[in-house]
């Protein structure tokens, strides 16, 4: 009898944590939501309900490869519900565990076939995994489901113009603005009560260009500008103050419309990521005129630090993305490994690196290897300034990468083994940037390949011509 008193005390012990931690995790508290959730489990480790939940808080803490256990515990107590098999899979993907990723997904497409969300995250993990032809059947078959999946339509955008097919996937990549991110901004349009351009004679006509979110985004995409300004328009670019001084430098008739300000006169309105398919470029009509970005001439030089030990060849490295990019763990490339590759070589190195991750050089100790500008890069156009002062950049697949490209400076990109759709697959160049030799990941999560093959590239170019 004192048994049962016992196990029932201890359940309702656990319901009570349980229902703590939900009030945490909708407060957005998600560590607090993963100490209720396992204290919950630790009076009742057979409380089922709680599995699900702390592997979505866990998630969100960044500690996918725990979340994975908790998971197949939450998928074995319900196997009938598609949502939990789908976090399962996401859990796997994020752990970097891509086959199990689409074994799990697989599972739950077969069973329950009927599930648009269920394809779609298949799809994703397809695309992850270089099988093009098979993501884009796969996020077909969700849009048969619901028709008006805009997150579907998206990615099937991206997968399209990842594989380098322009034309189809620009039509398709205009879904991205149905997607709850771009809701802010079609609100602020629909306040002005301007119409949205759709591609008609832009000649003589004012015409707002918003910005999207990523600084990349925003360098790659803003050539087409001048594409507008040389068919008769008058530009106007939405520009994050970070950018500000940068774009600056555009030459041409395009107005700056500083962000947060408020806006300027204008006849149409459009969003900077639409402009390719509304202006129908096509590869041919790739890269135009670089570079087309420039360091502003009237800032002082960014001061860099004076020749060491090794004279010659000097090489910036940025490693790290933003945190808060949900795929920046896979992007980023730990600096100790980056290292290795100018120390191999025997070239100096200084840091590009911009934001907190730039204390990773005295973190980690490296300050005698890899030396600091002489002041912090505050903005793009500082960074700017500090790229014309190396003779290469080798960066992860982040801002910079855009940056040095629309600037014409050499620069080496390590890409993930699925990358951003601006990459394409199966190319070492850039049709955006002529400038940039991309290094591609051989296997999912594995750096060893791609850095490698730039430090021989790297000490080659020093042996033959003693820089670049």
């Amino acid at each position: 009898m004192h048994g049962d008193e016992d196990q029932a005390a201890r359940r309702g012990d656990a319901e009570r944590l349980f229902r703590a931690g939900l009030q945490e995790q909708r407060a957005g508290r998600h560590d607090a939501a993963v100490a209720a959730y396992l204290q919950a489990l630790d009076r009742d480790p057979a409380f089922d309900a709680v599995f699900n939940n702390l592997g979505a808080a866990l998630m969100r803490v960044g500690r996918p490869e725990v979340a994975v256990p908790y998971l197949r515990r939450a998928v074995a107590a319900a196997a009938g519900s598609p949502s939990l098999g789908i976090n399962l899979a996401r859990a796997l993907r994020a752990a970097g565990r891509l086959d199990e990723a689409l074994a799990a997904a697989g599972q739950v497409t077969q069973r329950l076939p009927g599930q648009a969300e269920a394809w779609l995250v298949q799809g994703q993990l397809q695309r992850d995994a270089g099988a093009l032809a098979a993501a884009e059947a796969s996020f077909e078959r969700a849009l048969a489901i619901e028709p008006a999946h805009a997150e579907a339509t998206a990615l099937k955008a991206e997968t399209i113009l990842l594989s380098g097919d322009l034309g189809r996937g620009w039509a398709a990549f205009e879904a991205r603005l149905r997607l709850p991110g771009a809701q802010g901004l079609l609100r602020d349009a629909a306040r002005l009560g301007r119409p949205q351009w759709s591609g008609s004679d832009p000649r003589g006509r004012a015409i707002l260009l918003r910005a999207e979110p990523g600084f990349g985004h925003q360098v790659m995409l803003v050539r087409f500008a001048l594409h507008l300004a040389a068919r008769g328009a008058s530009p106007i670019i939405e520009v994050p103050g970070e950018l500000m001084k940068l774009f600056m430098s555009l030459r041409g008739r395009i107005g700056l419309w500083p962000e947060g300000a408020p806006p300027p006169e204008h006849d149409l309105w459009a969003a900077v990521g639409s402009l390719p398919g509304l202006l129908g470029i096509a590869p041919a009509d790739l890269p135009g005129p670089i570079p087309y970005l420039f360091a502003p001439g009237d800032l002082s030089p960014v001061p860099m630090p004076g020749p060491g030990a090794r004279e010659g060849l000097r090489v910036g490295l940025c490693w790290a993305g933003d945190p808060r990019h949900l795929r920046d763990r896979e992007r980023s490339v730990p600096l100790e490994r980056l290292v290795r590759v100018v120390e191999d070589a025997g070239v100096s190195a200084v840091s590009l690196q911009v934001g907190a991750a730039a204390g990773d050089v005295a973190r980690l100790g490296l300050q005698g290897i890899v030396r600091q500008p002489g002041r912090a890069l505050r903005d793009f156009a500082d960074l700017a300034l500090a790229m014309a002062g190396v003779d290469l950049v080798i960066t992860a697949d982040t801002a910079p990468a855009h940056l040095a490209g629309a600037l014409g400076r050499p620069a080496w990109v390590a890409l993930p083994f699925a990358p951003d759709w601006r990459w394409q697959v199966g190319r070492a160049d850039s049709p955006w940037y002529p400038s940039l030799r991309l290094f591609r990941q051989e296997r999912p999560g594995d750096w060893a390949a791609p850095l490698e093959a730039m430090a021989d590239a790297l000490a080659r170019r020093r042996s033959a011509i003693g820089g670049l």
